[in-house]
């Protein structure tokens, strides 16, 4: 090629490039490829063109032009490119690949590390996408993509604190709207709903056109009963991306926790039609007790779990899918083999560990000082109630009765009495339990004050309060000193059917006891243990309820319940599966029907695989 074509060339894509940085981005696409139709192999055109295409969403076209691109000239960046543009096709494998080779060409880049953590995440490897985020601030602390991508990875291991303290960096650094929407995801982890609703209206201020921002705001919406506002905040969204599935799915999700399961089965496969192969999607048709499995719905599934490429949520779901359509056709052996293979999806390097369980639970019996020790310790008028157990004990069926009661409001799960206990951890300088003997009264006085101004924000008007969240058993101590009118009721189920009920639902990956039948055997016995501590430490204010017992006899299991948290007799109780409210537990579809006994003895199904649980059956107390 002539020195005057190389000029022109080069004079073609230095204007293709202003233009793309002017904003003009059709025409600097036009530019590159006039580019390449001279000159196919122009490194710079592949490269700029294959850029420009990725965010433009044309990932596939993209790869190619890359992947030509780092034949010719395997540099960091090359490789970097082609990673995003086999990110966003769907080949995260070849992303991290790709990735993986950019970091090590050039090993100090930040964005080399925060880019293979993207990948990792969307892959369901979060911790290691935590350890590569990290990685990128220590060498550049000012790296806000990095910091906001690290809070959304700590967000998603559960690790809430550490997500809003990143995420904090991050906006003090450069605001932008995708910071404030991770802002608010965090914040409704945190059950901080008003703080939420603010962040993503700062993030909508910014960027109206925002669809997921008008998603997370509906999804805040839900959580905190605003069904109205939450479905006009998808309908704004839809009204910017009418074909979004993910739209379609919350629609969904909604509906299931509202107790319509038809529009909730309508709105999955309106996902499913809008994005074949949405596995999310998939699965939760797999759980509504209308869902009839077909050939095409189990091969899907079949097709995701067996593909290695595919995420690990997806083939999580994926396998747990599968699990429910071999229930329902009495292949409950294979059934097992699915839970089982959902679960070692979804642990990636963790595992149980029961003698950090056993170490726990032995201080907190050893405390001692859990009673209330002083009249200066105030009592509140409205009373709160606290309703746990393991998880999927029956606790959301206790709430939901309790909660059609007019004089109480069921508030969910929330993590009110955990972030006290951390408040608790920081007023002392020490760990939870050994705080408990440092805390003085008025310490404890204003702990008391945290939970119930948390607690009683949404609605001041009732006289009662749930807080239905199970592993609250842990704290029922720490509660009772805090809260000297606070009632609990302890919801028992028959140990075998409460773990098998556990193993067969997607815990996170935090939850480490939940994904193995050994492991949830060890734990429950200590949770059986700890519960017989309180029981005699804290005497009648703890009652117990035995699900089968309310299942077999709910008007006398619902006035024992009403009764021992000071409550008068109400028969709207007997009608919660008509109570409006969003219940956003896997126990949302069970709730909203009449009582039944189908989940009674339901281990039986699974005979000789259950063997492994019935030491819990005779040291059940």
């Amino acid at each position: 090629m002539s020195s005057g074509s190389e000029q022109a060339l080069l004079a073609r894509l230095e204007a293709g490039y202003a233009l793309q940085h002017a904003g003009q981005q059709s025409q600097a696409e036009a530019a590159y490829r006039s580019v390449l139709e001279s000159d196919p192999d122009n490194i710079h055109a592949l490269n700029l063109l294959g850029a420009l295409l990725v965010n433009q969403g044309k990932s596939i076209e993209a790869a190619r032009l890359l992947a030509k691109a780092v034949a010719q000239s395997p540099d960091d960046e090359s490789y970097a490119n082609l990673g995003l543009a086999l990110k966003d096709s769907g080949d995260l494998v070849g992303a991290v690949a790709a990735f993986e080779t950019a970091l090590r060409l050039a090993p100090q880049s930040p964005k080399h590390f925060n880019n293979l953590g993207n990948a990792k995440l969307d892959f369901g490897e979060t911790d290691q996408a935590i350890d590569l985020y990290r990685r990128a601030v220590s060498m550049a602390p000012n790296y806000p993509d990095a910091w906001t991508n690290l809070a959304r990875a700590y967000n998603q291991a559960g690790q809430i604190a550490r997500a809003e303290e990143a995420i904090r960096r991050a906006l003090v650094l450069s605001p932008s709207a995708r910071m404030y929407i991770t802002l608010g995801d965090v914040l409704v982890k945190r059950c901080a709903y008003a703080e939420a609703l603010a962040a993503y209206d700062r993030a909508l201020e910014s960027d109206p056109a925002d669809v997921d921002g008008w998603i997370s705001k509906s999804m805040a919406h839900k959580e905190i009963g605003q069904r109205a506002d939450a479905a006009a905040c998808l309908n704004r969204a839809s009204e910017l991306d009418p074909e979004c599935a993910r739209i379609a799915f919350c629609r969904g999700m909604m509906a299931e926790q509202y107790g319509d399961m038809q529009e909730a089965e309508s709105a999955y496969r309106e996902a499913l039609s809008r994005q074949p192969g949405f596995v999310a999607a998939l699965y939760q048709l797999t759980q509504l007790k209308s869902y009839r499995p077909s050939l095409s719905d189990r091969q899907t599934l079949s097709d995701i779990l067996d593909d290695k490429n595919s995420p690990r949520d997806q083939r999580r779901h994926a396998a747990f899918g599968l699990a429910r359509i071999e229930e329902q056709t009495g292949n409950f052996e294979q059934a097992l083999d699915y839970f089982e293979t959902g679960h070692q999806l979804i642990l990636t390097g963790r595992s149980y560990d029961d003698g950090q369980t056993e170490r726990l639970y032995r201080a907190i019996e050893s405390v001692g000082a859990y009673q209330v020790r002083s009249e200066a310790i105030p009592r509140a008028d409205r009373i709160p109630v606290f309703v746990l157990g393991m998880p999927r004990s029956g606790t959301s069926l206790a709430e939901q009765v309790l909660a059609s009661h007019d004089e109480i409001i069921g508030t969910g799960e929330s993590s009110f009495l955990e972030d006290c206990v951390s408040q608790a951890a920081k007023m002392t300088g020490r760990p939870y339990p050994e705080f408990i003997p440092h805390l003085t009264d008025r310490q404890i006085a204003d702990l008391g004050a945290t939970y119930r101004k948390r607690l009683f924000a949404g609605d001041a008007s009732a006289r009662f309060y749930i807080d239905k969240t199970p592993m609250n058993f842990q704290y029922v101590g720490f509660a009772a000193l805090i809260l000297p009118e606070a009632r609990f009721i302890h919801c028992r189920r028959n140990p075998v059917d409460n773990c098998l009920s556990i193993f067969r639902l997607p815990f996170d990956a935090h939850q480490t006891y939940a994904h193995s039948l050994s492991s949830l055997r060890d734990f429950y016995a200590h949770y059986q243990r700890l519960m017989a501590h309180w029981r005699s430490s804290l005497g009648s204010r703890i009652l117990d309820v035995q699900y089968e017992r309310v299942v077999a006899e709910l008007e006398t299991q619902a006035r024992a319940m009403l009764a021992h948290i000071g409550a008068s007799y109400d028969p709207a109780v007997l009608l919660f599966h008509e109570t409006e409210r969003v219940v956003r537990t896997p126990s949302a579809g069970q709730v909203r029907q009449p009582i039944y006994g189908d989940s009674v003895a339901y281990w039986a199904r699974y005979g000789s695989r259950m063997e492994i649980l019935q030491p819990l059956l005779t040291s059940d107390v």
